[in-house]
Protein backbone atom coordinates (compact mmCIF):
# COMPACT_ATOMS: atom_id res chain seq x y z
CA UNK A 1 0.00 0.00 0.00
CA UNK A 2 0.86 3.20 -0.63
CA UNK A 3 3.00 4.90 1.97
CA UNK A 4 0.82 7.93 4.06
CA UNK A 5 1.73 11.28 4.34
CA UNK A 6 1.90 11.24 8.43
CA UNK A 7 1.05 15.09 8.55
CA UNK A 8 -1.80 15.56 5.65
CA UNK A 9 -3.26 11.35 6.14
CA UNK A 10 -7.41 11.38 5.00
CA UNK A 11 -8.01 11.57 8.00
CA UNK A 12 -6.84 14.69 9.29
CA UNK A 13 -9.10 16.77 10.14
CA UNK A 14 -6.20 19.99 9.52
CA UNK A 15 -7.80 22.00 12.21
CA UNK A 16 -6.40 25.42 12.28
CA UNK A 17 -7.15 29.17 13.76
CA UNK A 18 -10.63 30.70 12.16
CA UNK A 19 -10.55 34.05 13.61
CA UNK A 20 -13.45 35.71 12.34
CA UNK A 21 -13.48 37.42 8.45
CA UNK A 22 -12.39 40.85 8.42
CA UNK A 23 -15.37 42.25 6.67
CA UNK A 24 -17.90 40.75 10.04
CA UNK A 25 -15.36 42.44 12.07
CA UNK A 26 -15.89 45.83 10.64
CA UNK A 27 -19.48 44.96 10.61
CA UNK A 28 -19.90 44.30 14.57
CA UNK A 29 -18.11 47.42 14.93
CA UNK A 30 -20.85 49.16 12.92
CA UNK A 31 -23.82 47.16 14.40
CA UNK A 32 -22.49 48.05 18.18
CA UNK A 33 -23.25 51.51 16.97
CA UNK A 34 -22.16 54.39 19.58
CA UNK A 35 -22.78 51.98 22.84
CA UNK A 36 -20.12 51.77 24.96
CA UNK A 37 -17.54 49.11 24.49
CA UNK A 38 -15.87 48.56 27.20
CA UNK A 39 -19.76 48.39 29.45
CA UNK A 40 -20.42 45.74 26.56
CA UNK A 41 -17.37 43.92 26.70
CA UNK A 42 -17.61 43.75 30.89
CA UNK A 43 -20.99 42.54 30.54
CA UNK A 44 -20.22 39.98 27.81
CA UNK A 45 -17.72 38.42 29.81
CA UNK A 46 -20.19 37.53 32.49
CA UNK A 47 -22.30 36.49 29.89
CA UNK A 48 -20.23 34.13 28.87
CA UNK A 49 -19.47 32.79 32.35
CA UNK A 50 -23.27 32.31 32.74
CA UNK A 51 -24.11 30.61 29.65
CA UNK A 52 -20.77 28.19 30.02
CA UNK A 53 -22.27 27.04 33.35
CA UNK A 54 -25.63 26.46 31.60
CA UNK A 55 -27.50 23.03 32.26
CA UNK A 56 -30.51 21.82 31.14
CA UNK A 57 -33.67 22.32 32.78
CA UNK A 58 -34.46 19.60 36.17
CA UNK A 59 -37.09 17.27 35.05
CA UNK A 60 -39.87 16.35 37.63
CA UNK A 61 -38.47 12.77 38.41
CA UNK A 62 -34.88 14.41 38.66
CA UNK A 63 -36.76 16.98 41.35
CA UNK A 64 -38.91 14.03 43.36
CA UNK A 65 -35.39 11.98 43.18
CA UNK A 66 -33.30 15.02 44.58
CA UNK A 67 -35.91 16.20 47.15
CA UNK A 68 -35.86 12.17 48.57
CA UNK A 69 -32.82 12.20 49.19
CA UNK A 70 -32.64 15.71 50.79
CA UNK A 71 -35.22 14.04 53.46
CA UNK A 72 -32.77 11.26 54.06
CA UNK A 73 -30.46 13.15 54.89
CA UNK A 74 -32.00 15.07 57.04
CA UNK A 75 -33.94 12.88 58.40
CA UNK A 76 -30.40 11.12 59.07
CA UNK A 77 -29.01 14.12 60.78
CA UNK A 78 -32.23 15.29 63.16
CA UNK A 79 -31.45 11.55 64.27
CA UNK A 80 -35.23 10.65 65.25
CA UNK A 81 -37.28 8.00 64.29
CA UNK A 82 -40.59 9.53 63.87
CA UNK A 83 -42.29 5.86 64.41
CA UNK A 84 -40.96 6.62 68.16
CA UNK A 85 -42.77 9.90 68.54
CA UNK A 86 -45.95 10.56 69.93
CA UNK A 87 -48.37 12.69 67.75
CA UNK A 88 -47.98 16.05 68.38
CA UNK A 89 -44.02 15.46 68.51
CA UNK A 90 -44.15 13.16 65.41
CA UNK A 91 -46.37 16.64 63.51
CA UNK A 92 -43.47 18.90 65.13
CA UNK A 93 -40.46 17.16 63.19
CA UNK A 94 -42.81 16.78 59.98
CA UNK A 95 -42.92 19.66 59.97
CA UNK A 96 -38.98 20.82 60.81
CA UNK A 97 -38.15 18.32 58.37
CA UNK A 98 -40.18 19.80 55.20
CA UNK A 99 -38.88 23.25 55.92
CA UNK A 100 -35.67 22.17 56.31
CA UNK A 101 -35.80 20.29 52.98
CA UNK A 102 -36.92 22.87 51.09
CA UNK A 103 -34.53 24.98 51.95
CA UNK A 104 -31.56 22.90 50.86
CA UNK A 105 -33.46 22.03 47.70
CA UNK A 106 -33.55 25.53 46.56
CA UNK A 107 -30.35 25.65 47.15
CA UNK A 108 -29.18 22.62 45.06
CA UNK A 109 -31.87 22.79 42.57
CA UNK A 110 -30.83 24.22 39.42
CA UNK A 111 -32.69 27.71 38.71
CA UNK A 112 -32.78 27.51 34.45
CA UNK A 113 -34.50 30.40 33.12
CA UNK A 114 -35.50 31.62 29.87
CA UNK A 115 -33.09 34.53 28.41
CA UNK A 116 -34.56 37.35 27.16
CA UNK A 117 -33.38 38.45 24.29
CA UNK A 118 -33.46 42.42 24.68
CA UNK A 119 -31.21 44.19 21.90
CA UNK A 120 -28.74 45.02 24.43
CA UNK A 121 -28.32 40.93 25.54
CA UNK A 122 -28.30 40.88 21.58
CA UNK A 123 -25.40 42.85 21.35
CA UNK A 124 -23.64 41.15 24.22
CA UNK A 125 -24.16 38.13 23.13
CA UNK A 126 -22.79 39.11 19.88
CA UNK A 127 -19.43 40.71 21.50
CA UNK A 128 -19.56 37.54 23.90
CA UNK A 129 -19.74 34.56 21.34
CA UNK A 130 -19.32 35.62 17.65
CA UNK A 131 -15.98 34.98 17.24
CA UNK A 132 -16.33 31.70 19.35
CA UNK A 133 -18.93 29.91 17.47
CA UNK A 134 -17.93 31.42 13.95
CA UNK A 135 -14.74 29.49 14.40
CA UNK A 136 -16.50 26.28 15.68
CA UNK A 137 -19.36 25.97 13.64
CA UNK A 138 -16.65 26.44 10.37
CA UNK A 139 -14.69 23.94 11.77
CA UNK A 140 -18.02 21.78 12.07
CA UNK A 141 -19.25 22.00 8.77
CA UNK A 142 -16.08 22.02 6.89
CA UNK A 143 -15.60 18.79 7.73
CA UNK A 144 -19.04 18.03 5.19
CA UNK A 145 -16.86 20.29 2.48
CA UNK A 146 -13.85 18.36 2.94
CA UNK A 147 -14.73 14.53 3.67
CA UNK A 148 -17.95 14.34 1.93
CA UNK A 149 -16.74 17.04 -1.07
CA UNK A 150 -20.31 18.20 -0.04
CA UNK A 151 -22.04 21.42 -1.60
CA UNK A 152 -25.31 22.32 -0.22
CA UNK A 153 -27.85 24.52 -1.77
CA UNK A 154 -30.51 25.00 0.84
CA UNK A 155 -29.77 25.44 4.33
CA UNK A 156 -31.87 25.53 7.55
CA UNK A 157 -30.21 27.37 11.06
CA UNK A 158 -32.20 26.81 13.88
CA UNK A 159 -31.81 29.44 16.66
CA UNK A 160 -29.93 31.80 14.54
CA UNK A 161 -28.89 34.12 17.33
CA UNK A 162 -26.65 36.86 15.07
CA UNK A 163 -25.65 34.51 12.51
CA UNK A 164 -22.05 33.02 13.06
CA UNK A 165 -23.40 29.63 11.48
CA UNK A 166 -24.67 31.20 8.35
CA UNK A 167 -21.42 33.04 8.19
CA UNK A 168 -19.60 30.13 7.82
CA UNK A 169 -21.76 28.30 6.07
CA UNK A 170 -21.09 31.19 3.32
CA UNK A 171 -17.31 31.11 4.06
CA UNK A 172 -17.54 27.59 3.11
CA UNK A 173 -20.17 27.56 0.10
CA UNK A 174 -20.47 31.18 -0.69
CA UNK A 175 -22.96 31.25 -4.02
CA UNK A 176 -23.61 28.09 -3.66
CA UNK A 177 -26.56 28.52 -1.12
CA UNK A 178 -29.61 29.54 -2.85
CA UNK A 179 -31.88 29.41 0.01
CA UNK A 180 -31.57 29.74 3.63
CA UNK A 181 -34.09 29.55 6.40
CA UNK A 182 -33.10 31.20 9.88
CA UNK A 183 -35.28 30.66 13.11
CA UNK A 184 -35.17 32.71 16.22
CA UNK A 185 -37.99 33.39 18.83
CA UNK A 186 -36.01 37.01 19.74
CA UNK A 187 -36.63 39.16 17.18
CA UNK A 188 -34.18 41.55 18.40
CA UNK A 189 -31.47 38.59 17.43
CA UNK A 190 -33.31 38.56 13.67
CA UNK A 191 -32.53 42.29 13.34
CA UNK A 192 -28.91 42.33 14.63
CA UNK A 193 -28.16 39.20 12.06
CA UNK A 194 -29.76 41.41 9.72
CA UNK A 195 -27.47 44.56 10.26
CA UNK A 196 -24.54 42.06 10.06
CA UNK A 197 -25.29 41.23 6.91
CA UNK A 198 -26.29 44.81 5.52
CA UNK A 199 -22.68 46.01 6.90
CA UNK A 200 -20.46 43.17 5.69
CA UNK A 201 -19.71 42.13 2.32
CA UNK A 202 -22.43 39.07 2.18
CA UNK A 203 -24.90 40.58 0.19
CA UNK A 204 -25.25 37.46 -1.68
CA UNK A 205 -26.48 35.64 1.72
CA UNK A 206 -29.08 38.79 2.63
CA UNK A 207 -30.82 37.93 -0.71
CA UNK A 208 -31.15 34.49 -0.16
CA UNK A 209 -32.13 34.77 3.66
CA UNK A 210 -35.43 34.28 5.13
CA UNK A 211 -35.83 35.12 8.78
CA UNK A 212 -39.11 33.57 11.29
CA UNK A 213 -39.74 33.61 15.10
CA UNK A 214 -41.09 30.10 14.97
CA UNK A 215 -39.75 26.92 13.69
CA UNK A 216 -42.42 26.07 11.05
CA UNK A 217 -44.19 22.48 11.54
CA UNK A 218 -44.23 20.91 8.04
CA UNK A 219 -42.06 18.55 7.16
CA UNK A 220 -41.48 20.07 3.85
CA UNK A 221 -39.35 22.14 1.84
CA UNK A 222 -36.41 19.89 2.83
CA UNK A 223 -33.53 21.53 3.61
CA UNK A 224 -29.74 20.24 2.32
CA UNK A 225 -28.28 20.94 5.55
CA UNK A 226 -30.12 21.86 8.77
CA UNK A 227 -28.22 23.15 11.99
CA UNK A 228 -28.80 23.92 15.48
CA UNK A 229 -26.14 25.54 17.12
CA UNK A 230 -25.83 26.38 20.91
CA UNK A 231 -29.74 26.06 20.73
CA UNK A 232 -30.71 23.07 22.71
CA UNK A 233 -30.04 23.93 25.96
CA UNK A 234 -32.11 27.20 25.60
CA UNK A 235 -35.58 24.77 25.60
CA UNK A 236 -37.52 24.65 28.43
CA UNK A 237 -37.74 20.19 29.00
CA UNK A 238 -36.83 17.40 27.67
CA UNK A 239 -40.01 16.70 25.92
CA UNK A 240 -39.25 20.13 23.86
CA UNK A 241 -35.82 19.27 23.20
CA UNK A 242 -36.38 15.95 21.66
CA UNK A 243 -39.18 17.31 19.65
CA UNK A 244 -37.26 20.31 18.40
CA UNK A 245 -34.85 17.34 17.32
CA UNK A 246 -37.18 15.29 15.38
CA UNK A 247 -38.49 18.40 13.63
CA UNK A 248 -35.46 19.03 12.41
CA UNK A 249 -34.62 15.41 11.45
CA UNK A 250 -38.08 15.62 9.73
CA UNK A 251 -36.81 18.69 7.78
CA UNK A 252 -33.57 17.07 6.54
CA UNK A 253 -32.79 16.49 3.15
CA UNK A 254 -28.60 15.14 3.87
CA UNK A 255 -26.62 16.72 6.97
CA UNK A 256 -28.32 17.39 10.76
CA UNK A 257 -25.68 19.03 12.52
CA UNK A 258 -25.92 19.79 16.44
CA UNK A 259 -23.64 21.80 18.18
CA UNK A 260 -23.58 22.34 22.03
CA UNK A 261 -20.95 23.79 24.46
CA UNK A 262 -18.55 21.09 25.14
CA UNK A 263 -19.48 20.94 29.12
CA UNK A 264 -21.13 17.95 30.74
CA UNK A 265 -24.38 19.35 30.21
CA UNK A 266 -23.90 20.18 26.40
CA UNK A 267 -22.72 16.78 25.85
CA UNK A 268 -25.86 15.80 27.46
CA UNK A 269 -28.21 17.41 25.37
CA UNK A 270 -26.46 15.99 22.43
CA UNK A 271 -26.16 12.69 23.32
CA UNK A 272 -29.83 12.95 24.03
CA UNK A 273 -31.21 14.04 20.98
CA UNK A 274 -28.14 11.00 19.12
CA UNK A 275 -29.94 8.58 21.25
CA UNK A 276 -33.29 9.70 20.67
CA UNK A 277 -32.83 9.83 16.62
CA UNK A 278 -31.54 6.69 16.58
CA UNK A 279 -33.71 4.62 18.23
CA UNK A 280 -36.36 6.05 16.43
CA UNK A 281 -34.72 5.09 13.31
CA UNK A 282 -34.59 1.25 14.98
CA UNK A 283 -38.10 1.55 15.54
CA UNK A 284 -40.24 -0.91 13.80
CA UNK A 285 -42.81 1.16 12.65
CA UNK A 286 -40.25 4.16 11.55
CA UNK A 287 -40.60 5.24 7.83
CA UNK A 288 -37.88 5.31 5.75
CA UNK A 289 -37.63 8.99 5.62
CA UNK A 290 -36.57 8.21 9.37
CA UNK A 291 -33.75 6.39 8.10
CA UNK A 292 -30.18 7.51 8.84
CA UNK A 293 -26.89 7.36 10.29
CA UNK A 294 -24.19 8.95 12.15
CA UNK A 295 -21.45 10.02 10.68
CA UNK A 296 -19.53 12.45 12.75
CA UNK A 297 -17.44 12.59 15.16
CA UNK A 298 -18.47 8.75 15.96
CA UNK A 299 -17.73 6.12 13.82
CA UNK A 300 -20.76 4.13 14.39
CA UNK A 301 -24.38 4.13 15.28
CA UNK A 302 -23.97 2.06 18.69
CA UNK A 303 -24.70 3.82 22.46
CA UNK A 304 -21.81 6.67 23.05
CA UNK A 305 -18.73 4.23 24.73
CA UNK A 306 -18.13 7.38 27.25
CA UNK A 307 -21.96 6.96 29.26
CA UNK A 308 -20.91 3.20 30.82
CA UNK A 309 -17.34 3.65 31.37
CA UNK A 310 -14.64 4.85 33.26
CA UNK A 311 -14.56 7.87 31.26
CA UNK A 312 -18.51 8.56 31.67
CA UNK A 313 -17.27 11.55 34.22
CA UNK A 314 -15.96 13.60 31.22
CA UNK A 315 -17.82 15.05 28.00
CA UNK A 316 -16.46 13.62 24.33
CA UNK A 317 -15.73 16.69 23.47
CA UNK A 318 -13.21 18.81 21.36
CA UNK A 319 -11.49 22.13 20.44
CA UNK A 320 -11.75 24.86 18.06
CA UNK A 321 -9.12 27.75 18.03
CA UNK A 322 -10.36 31.54 18.10
CA UNK A 323 -9.01 34.98 17.44
CA UNK A 324 -10.99 37.11 20.09
CA UNK A 325 -12.77 40.16 18.49
CA UNK A 326 -13.82 43.32 19.46
CA UNK A 327 -11.75 42.42 22.57
CA UNK A 328 -7.97 42.47 22.50
CA UNK A 329 -6.76 40.10 19.97
CA UNK A 330 -5.68 36.86 21.66
CA UNK A 331 -5.24 33.34 20.37
CA UNK A 332 -8.15 31.60 22.50
CA UNK A 333 -9.65 28.08 21.85
CA UNK A 334 -13.03 26.65 22.78
CA UNK A 335 -14.51 23.31 23.44
CA UNK A 336 -17.59 22.02 22.26
CA UNK A 337 -19.77 18.74 21.28
CA UNK A 338 -21.38 17.91 18.32
CA UNK A 339 -23.07 14.86 15.55
CA UNK A 340 -23.45 15.17 12.60
CA UNK A 341 -26.75 12.49 11.23
CA UNK A 342 -26.83 11.97 7.34
CA UNK A 343 -30.05 10.68 6.22
CA UNK A 344 -29.88 6.94 4.24
CA UNK A 345 -28.28 3.80 5.30
CA UNK A 346 -24.27 3.69 6.09
CA UNK A 347 -22.72 2.83 3.08
CA UNK A 348 -21.30 -0.32 2.65
CA UNK A 349 -17.84 0.73 2.22
CA UNK A 350 -18.07 3.32 4.69
CA UNK A 351 -14.26 3.83 5.91
CA UNK A 352 -14.25 2.29 9.40
CA UNK A 353 -11.51 4.28 10.69
CA UNK A 354 -11.54 5.31 14.62
CA UNK A 355 -11.61 8.92 16.06
CA UNK A 356 -9.16 10.56 17.96
CA UNK A 357 -11.32 11.90 21.28
CA UNK A 358 -8.90 12.93 23.70
CA UNK A 359 -5.75 14.92 23.12
CA UNK A 360 -2.71 12.48 21.46
CA UNK A 361 -0.21 12.32 24.11
CA UNK A 362 3.71 11.91 23.17
CA UNK A 363 5.78 9.98 24.97
CA UNK A 364 9.65 8.87 24.22
CA UNK A 365 9.26 6.45 21.58
CA UNK A 366 5.67 5.68 22.09
CA UNK A 367 2.54 7.79 20.80
CA UNK A 368 -1.25 7.19 23.11
CA UNK A 369 -4.49 7.65 21.47
CA UNK A 370 -7.95 7.60 23.21
CA UNK A 371 -10.35 6.22 20.51
CA UNK A 372 -13.69 5.70 19.75
CA UNK A 373 -14.08 2.79 17.45
CA UNK A 374 -16.04 1.71 14.53
CA UNK A 375 -17.05 -1.16 17.02
CA UNK A 376 -19.07 1.70 19.60
CA UNK A 377 -15.85 1.18 22.42
CA UNK A 378 -13.32 3.44 24.01
CA UNK A 379 -9.62 2.17 23.03
CA UNK A 380 -6.23 3.51 24.02
CA UNK A 381 -3.32 1.97 21.82
CA UNK A 382 0.26 2.78 22.68
CA UNK A 383 1.76 3.00 19.09
CA UNK A 384 5.73 2.40 19.07
CA UNK A 385 7.88 2.00 15.87
CA UNK A 386 8.65 -1.32 17.04
CA UNK A 387 5.16 -2.84 17.22
CA UNK A 388 3.54 -1.01 14.56
CA UNK A 389 5.84 0.11 11.98
CA UNK A 390 7.66 3.46 11.12
CA UNK A 391 5.07 4.67 9.43
CA UNK A 392 1.94 3.81 11.38
CA UNK A 393 3.81 5.22 14.18
CA UNK A 394 4.26 8.63 12.80
CA UNK A 395 0.66 8.78 11.64
CA UNK A 396 -0.22 8.16 15.11
CA UNK A 397 2.10 10.64 16.49
CA UNK A 398 1.57 13.32 14.16
CA UNK A 399 -2.71 12.92 14.49
CA UNK A 400 -4.40 15.71 16.82
CA UNK A 401 -7.29 15.37 18.79
CA UNK A 402 -10.57 15.14 16.52
CA UNK A 403 -8.63 13.48 13.30
CA UNK A 404 -9.92 9.88 11.96
CA UNK A 405 -7.01 8.14 11.99
CA UNK A 406 -6.87 6.12 8.86
CA UNK A 407 -6.71 2.20 10.24
CA UNK A 408 -8.56 -0.31 11.71
CA UNK A 409 -7.86 -1.01 15.12
CA UNK A 410 -8.42 -5.17 14.43
CA UNK A 411 -5.41 -4.78 11.69
CA UNK A 412 -3.47 -3.55 15.01
CA UNK A 413 -0.76 -6.08 16.83
CA UNK A 414 -2.25 -6.89 20.09
CA UNK A 415 -0.26 -8.99 22.31
CA UNK A 416 -0.04 -8.89 26.12
CA UNK A 417 3.11 -7.09 26.60
CA UNK A 418 3.52 -3.58 27.61
CA UNK A 419 4.40 -1.94 23.64
CA UNK A 420 0.83 -2.09 23.26
CA UNK A 421 -2.62 -1.94 25.35
CA UNK A 422 -5.78 -2.19 23.93
CA UNK A 423 -8.74 -0.97 26.73
CA UNK A 424 -11.94 -1.80 25.29
CA UNK A 425 -14.50 -0.50 27.59
CA UNK A 426 -17.68 -2.38 27.81
CA UNK A 427 -20.66 -1.34 25.80
CA UNK A 428 -24.44 -2.14 26.46
CA UNK A 429 -26.37 -1.20 23.89
CA UNK A 430 -29.84 0.45 25.67
CA UNK A 431 -32.70 1.92 23.72
CA UNK A 432 -33.68 5.46 25.20
CA UNK A 433 -36.88 3.91 26.39
CA UNK A 434 -38.19 7.31 27.95
CA UNK A 435 -41.56 7.78 28.13
CA UNK A 436 -41.18 11.25 27.02
CA UNK A 437 -39.54 9.92 23.92
CA UNK A 438 -42.06 7.36 23.35
CA UNK A 439 -44.38 10.61 23.36
CA UNK A 440 -43.02 12.54 21.03
CA UNK A 441 -42.78 9.80 18.62
CA UNK A 442 -46.54 8.82 19.26
CA UNK A 443 -47.51 12.42 18.58
CA UNK A 444 -45.00 13.00 15.54
CA UNK A 445 -46.74 10.13 13.89
CA UNK A 446 -50.98 11.02 15.13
Amino acid sequence: STELNPKRHPGAMRNVNNPLPEDLQVAMIKTLGDVSKKILVDQARELCKYLHSRKPPMEEDEEHALVSRIREEVTEELNVKLEDLNDSMREHYKKVIASKVEQIAKQRKYNWQQIDFTRHKGLQYMVARSAREYAINYQVLKELKTRFQYTPKTFFDFGSGVGSVLWAAESLWGTSLKEVFAVDASSHMNDIAREMLTHSDRKHLKNVLFQRQFLPMSNSPKYDVVVSSFSLLELPSVGARLETVLNLWNKTGDFLVLIEFGTMAGFKVITEARDFLLWGMRKKSAQSCMKGHVVSPCPHDKKCPLQSSEESSKPCNFSATFTSFPQKPLTKKELYSYVILKKGSRPANDSHWPRIIRPVLLRHKHAICRMCTPEGKFSEVIFTPNKHGKATFRCAKQSKWGDRLPMSIQDLPNDSETNLEVHNLQDTERDVTTNTADQVFHDAVK
